[in-house]
């Protein structure tokens, strides 16, 4: 008998911690060379954007489905290029094709856009743009954003994956 609950015990006991699900986190490159190099090494696709007004203000509204079909590759010559989907969010045509030239900073942290032509949202040709690389990994970027606008200001997070 005492074999017998010995062994209920472990079955019991192995049942139990083998139903709990395992989350695994994943780590963020680091530097400039890994993070160039996860960031060079094929298409990302937008998926979504947190905007935080302030700690207890944090907007996860739903992503516009006219960036989520868009793609936006980084090649080593140093082109920041998009290849737009087939869910339009312009009234007007906007070629695919390069927008600009991009570059590390601050050993990987820093990303600078430096705007070609006008594309779909609030940059222009001749601006200059910068994203902390908040998260990188070889399928999930997050790059985020201080905004100041109109009397207020609030932080961007967007994110991008690829397959």
């Amino acid at each position: 008998m005492k074999k017998f609950s010995t062994l209920a015990f472990i079955l019991l006991a192995l049942s139990t911690t083998s139903c709990k699900k395992q989350t695994v986190k994943e780590t963020s490159l680091e530097g400039e060379v890994a993070v160039k190099s996860a960031m060079t090494a094929g298409p990302w696709v937008f998926r979504n954007e947190v905007v935080v007004y302030s700690p207890d203000n944090v907007d996860h509204g739903p992503s516009e489905a006219c960036k989520t079909d868009d793609t936006w590759t980084f090649d080593l010559a140093g082109s920041a290029n998009v290849t737009w989907g087939t869910n339009d969010c312009s009234p007007f045509t906007v070629p695919s094709g390069s927008y600009g030239s991009w570059q590390l900073l601050s050993d990987g942290t820093i990303l600078k856009v430096s705007y070609t032509r006008d594309i779909p949202g609030p940059f222009q040709a001749g601006q200059d743009a910068y994203w902390n690389v908040d998260f990188m990994s070889a399928k999930k970027m997050v790059l985020k954003r201080k905004v100041q606008e109109y009397g207020k200001s609030y932080t961007l997070y967007d994110t991008y994956t690829r397959n």
